[in-house]
C-alpha cells in the first residue's frame, strides 16, 4: 500500500497542481485581471494547441469573470482551479487518460457557464442584459464544441466541425430562447440547456463514429423529454 501511494505522489504533476492553486487564489483574493494573466501566461506558455483549446481557454476567463461579478465564494475558486489543472493538463499532454478528462473538462465548463449567464439573465432581465448574456454563453458553447469535435477527430475537414458545431447550438438556441423568456428559476434553465448540448454532442459523437442508430436516438429523446417535465413539474414559478 506504501509502494503504491508513492507511485500516485510522483505521477502527481505537482507544477501544475500549484499552478491551478495560485490560479485559484489569484481568482478569490487579487483582481481578476492578476488570476486572467496567470492562465493566459500558463496556457501560451509553451505555445502548443493553443489554437484546439482556444474555446475552452475563453470559457474559462468568462466564467472567472461571470463569478467574479456576482461574487466569489471559496468554492467557486476550486472550480476555477480545478478547470485551469484540466484545461492546462489535457492541452500539454500532461494527463494519460486524456480523451476521458477532455470530455470532463467540456461538460463541466459547458454547465458552469450556463449556471454563470443564467445567474446573470435573471439579475439583468431578458429583455436587457440577459439577451447579450445569452448570446455570449451561446458563442462560448459553439467554440467549445469545435474545440471538442476538433480534439477528438482532427481528420475531420473544418468545414465540418463548424456545421455540426452550428447545429448544435442551433437546435440549443432554440431551446434556450423559450427559456430564456419562461418563468423558471435559474438552476432549471441551467440544467436544461446543459442536458440538450449534452445530448447533441454525444449524437454528434456517434454519428462521427458511425453508430447512430434509431435506437439511441429514441432513449436521448426520451430521456431529454423526462428531464423536461420533471424540471417543469418541480421548479417554482418566479414572475
Amino acid at each position: 500500500m506504501v509502494t503504491k501511494f508513492k507511485s500516485i505522489l510522483k505521477r502527481t504533476p505537482w507544477s501544475l497542481v500549484a499552478k491551478a492553486a495560485a490560479t485559484g487564489v489569484a481568482w478569490l483574493l487579487f483582481p481578476f485581471w492578476v488570476s486572467a494573466v496567470l492562465v493566459l501566461w500558463w496556457y501560451f506558455v509553451p505555445p502548443f494547441r493553443v489554437v484546439v483549446f482556444g474555446g475552452h481557454c475563453l470559457a474559462l476567463l468568462s466564467l472567472m469573470w461571470i463569478l467574479g461579478s456576482l461574487g466569489q465564494t471559496p468554492l467557486e475558486a476550486v472550480v476555477i482551479g480545478a478547470a485551469f489543472f484540466l484545461l492546462v493538463g489535457v492541452k500539454d499532454l500532461i494527463f494519460i487518460s486524456r480523451e476521458a478528462l477532455h470530455t470532463l473538462l467540456t461538460f463541466s465548463l459547458l454547465f458552469f457557464v450556463y449556471a454563470g449567464f443564467s445567474s446573470m439573465a435573471d439579475v439583468l432581465g431578458a429583455w436587457s442584459g440577459g439577451a447579450i448574456a445569452f448570446f455570449l454563453a451561446l458563442l462560448l458553447a459553439f467554440l467549445m464544441c469545435m474545440g471538442f469535435f476538433r480534439y477528438r477527430f482532427p481528420e475531420l475537414p473544418m468545414s465540418h466541425v463548424v456545421t455540426l458545431s452550428g447545429l448544435i447550438v442551433l437546435i440549443v438556441a432554440e431551446l434556450g430562447t423559450a427559456l430564456l423568456f419562461s418563468p423558471i428559476e435559474a438552476w432549471a434553465r441551467t440544467a436544461l440547456l446543459f442536458a440538450a448540448t449534452f445530448v447533441c454532442l454525444e449524437w454528434g459523437r456517434e454519428y462521427l463514429h458511425g453508430h447512430v442508430t434509431s435506437a439511441r436516438v429514441v432513449r436521448y429523446s426520451l430521456s431529454f423529454l423526462a428531464l423536461l417535465v420533471l424540471l417543469f413539474g418541480i421548479t417554482e414559478w418566479v414572475p
